[in-house]
């Protein structure tokens, strides 16, 4: 009910900038122009909104079959490479079996969500901008790691990551890292954010960590979390 009048509401205001954009001048013609936009970014705003709403509240139960978590990592990355932000991203494949039960779909919305907070706090500062995508072998599965040399988060902010309708973001729901977090339990996987301290302990950046439990191609069975 919300967003059905949202598409109109856009193409009426992206009309009216198309109609009367070379007819008027000076302050009228920047009146429109800032009108308009304001309107099209805010119905944007509102669309992001209410998906990430019911996406958060229809979250459907993750399918888990064996998939290639480095498969994944490159597929997502490849969508980076002609970013026009200017973020360098690079990554590091150092885990000896990348197999995992997990849902290919529900992971790739992960590794969006996550890269995508990781750029928008790298590019909010006057620094080069760089995330780094790994995977290594863990004591109980697979690590997932994602890295950047970003501003990092306060202790106020760690202790509420993942609750729905937190945010540091002016133009965020709150939602983004509660779906993770959900996602994150559907695989049986733990999450954990931190940040990443300097030589003289001062914050250089963010790291979430997910570790995935072990998956063997060799028939080994999976039951909640744990081999059997």
């Amino acid at each position: 009910e919300i967003k059905n009048p949202l598409t109109p509401i856009q193409l009426s205001a992206e009309r009216l900038m198309a109609k009367l954009a070379d007819k008027l001048t000076g302050t009228d013609a920047e009146l429109l122009k800032r009108g308009t936009g304001t309107i099209v970014t805010q119905v944007t705003a509102l669309k992001t909104m209410v998906d990430e709403f019911r996406q958060y509240a229809r979250l459907p139960q993750a399918k888990l079959v064996p998939i290639h978590v480095h498969d994944c990592i490159r597929e997502v990355l490849n969508l980076y490479a002609s970013s026009p932000r200017g973020c360098r991203m690079t990554a590091q494949y150092q885990a000896q079996n990348d197999y995992i039960l997990g849902d290919g779909g529900q992971l790739t919305q992960v590794l969006h969500n996550l890269l995508g907070n990781a750029m928008d706090a790298v590019l909010a500062q006057d620094q080069s901008a760089h995330i780094t995508v790994s995977t290594q072998d863990h004591a109980q599965g697979l690590l997932l790691r994602i890295a950047d040399n970003g501003p990092g988060f306060s202790n106020e902010s760690l202790a509420k990551l993942f609750e729905p309708y937190h945010t540091t973001k002016s133009h965020g729901t709150g939602l983004g890292l509660a779906i993770v977090y959900r996602i994150v339990q559907d695989h049986h996987a733990t999450i954990r954010v931190k940040n990443q301290l300097g030589s003289a302990d001062e914050v250089t950046g963010a790291v979430v960590d997910i570790v995935f439990p072990r998956y063997s191609m060799q028939g080994q069975d999976f039951l909640q979390g744990q081999l059997v």
